[in-house]
């Protein structure tokens, strides 16, 4: 009954983020950028904010650019926007109930809700939600993690927060692996994605209410992963755009050190012929950005097999690149080498993320 429910109230959100008008606004005093959007539920919800440029054609691979609005243009927030590539329908339900019919490589856009009548002076804590999916399917607006429900309960528990959900590429569009890419500094696009992704909710969630020193990342079995990795990313050498993180259900370092990415990419590389005896070279990766979407996403599905990894299927996974990732989740760990603390006298993170991120290796 309560999947019925879900599926029924989803269809409803969707039909009329369609088709209305924006009922909702906020001008960001700092550059007159208007964002409209819609109120549901007794929230207001603001949909589809591009927080990156187009990663498709010459872009693919690469890092995520920021993508910045015109100076007083309007951001329309009233429909979802598409989703990352993958394959098309229901995924895994129950786990999701989202049917995917809308895909595209310009899919790194962020959904934003908070309690109505909020005020750009409220300082609202900030809860931001990276989804799980094996790093192979979801989005941020599966019917199974809208935010309606939480935002309301946060008001009637005298705690009001605002909630943001980020989409970031997938498969081999997020975690294609060369040593062609690594030396351009392209591995783990869905770490940046995602990194780039809680940098905009820092610099600018305050317009919308929110509060950027009171920020929580949090997500589940990937998104959960993703989550551990942020804590980790560069090492600790840059300061981390969050306060605090929480991981659920992620313990997958066997493939992020072992060859599970590296063979899943070389299958898709024999699969479309870009120099299959060549996959680390610089001619490889330009065949594979050459490729239309479709084409680079079939061959994706049709070559994603459980049989490259010795666990539950997970093979697209993030990598060792010296960069993002410098070196294995328990070496960085061994070595104090994640976010500990943060400014302005906040909780500790390892208050929050510690136990889950060892649950990466015991080793």
């Amino acid at each position: 009954m309560e999947s019925l429910l879900y599926l029924v109230s989803f269809a409803l959100l969707c039909a009329g983020a369609a088709s209305a008008n924006p009922q909702v606004r906020v001008v960001d005093r700092r550059n007159g950028v208007t964002y409209d959007g819609l109120e549901r539920n007794g929230i207001e919800v603001f949909l589809d904010i591009p927080y990156s440029e187009d990663t498709g054609g010459e872009n693919r691979f690469k890092p995520p650019k920021r993508h910045v609005p015109r100076r007083e243009s309007t951001v329309n927030g009233t429909a979802y926007g598409p989703s990352c590539p993958q394959q098309p329908g229901e995924w895994a339900p129950p786990i999701s109930l989202g049917n995917i019919t809308d895909i595209s490589e310009d899919c790194l856009n962020l959904n934003m809700a908070r309690p109505r009548g909020t005020r750009a002076t409220d300082r609202l804590p900030v809860t931001v939600y990276i989804h799980g999916g094996s790093f192979i399917a979801g989005d941020n607006h599966d019917p199974t993690i809208l935010p309606d429900g939480k935002i309301l309960e946060s008001v009637r528990n005298g705690w009001p927060v605002v909630r943001v959900a980020l989409n970031y590429r997938l498969s081999v569009f997020g975690f294609a692996q060369s040593e062609a890419l690594k030396s351009e500094g392209s591995e783990n696009a869905v770490l940046r994605d995602q990194r780039l992704g809680i940098e905009w909710v820092r610099d600018n969630i305050d317009q919308f209410g929110g509060d950027p020193h009171k920020i929580t990342i949090f997500g589940q079995s990937s998104g959960g992963l993703a989550v551990g990795m942020q804590i980790m990313g560069y090492g600790a050498s840059k300061p981390v755009p969050f306060q605090q993180g929480i991981c659920q259900c992620q313990a997958l370092e066997p493939g992020i050190t072992g060859n599970f990415t590296i063979d899943a990419m070389q299958a898709v590389v024999d699969y479309v012929d870009c120099d299959p005896n060549n996959l680390h070279s610089k001619e490889t990766v330009a065949c594979l950005r050459n490729l239309d979407m479709q084409t680079l996403l079939n061959a994706s599905l049709a070559t994603y097999s459980s049989d490259i990894a010795h666990n539950i299927g997970d093979i697209w996974l993030p990598v060792v690149d010296g960069d993002f990732l410098p070196a294995a989740p328990s070496t960085l760990i061994r070595q104090g080498r994640f976010a500990q603390s943060v400014t302005d006298g906040l909780v500790d993170a390892r208050v929050s993320i510690l136990p889950h991120i060892y649950s990466l290796s015991t080793d």
